[in-house]
């Protein structure tokens, strides 16, 4: 949650973030982790236990903006 994106390719009409974010519940996370959505939604504390995954579509949406592009999350359960 920590990386800009950004940093790592420009957003195109053809960039696509794929994933498979850490679905983590509230009970699940360590302190670190429950602060890193919080650092996507411009330092919030009223977001109450959002789960983890939460921070990463806020990136996404970030990331795209103005710009058409693709977001495909997997649940890969095994």
């Amino acid at each position: 949650m920590r990386t800009d994106w950004a940093e790592v390719f420009p957003a195109s009409p053809n960039a696509v973030i794929m994933g498979n974010p850490p679905f983590l519940g509230h009970a699940t996370r360590t302190a670190e982790q429950a602060q890193e959505p919080r650092g996507t939604c411009g330092g919030r504390k009223d977001i109450g236990r959002l789960d983890y995954v939460t921070g990463w579509y806020r990136k996404a949406l970030d990331f795209f903006g103005d710009v058409p592009g693709r977001l495909v999350e997997s649940r890969i359960v095994v």
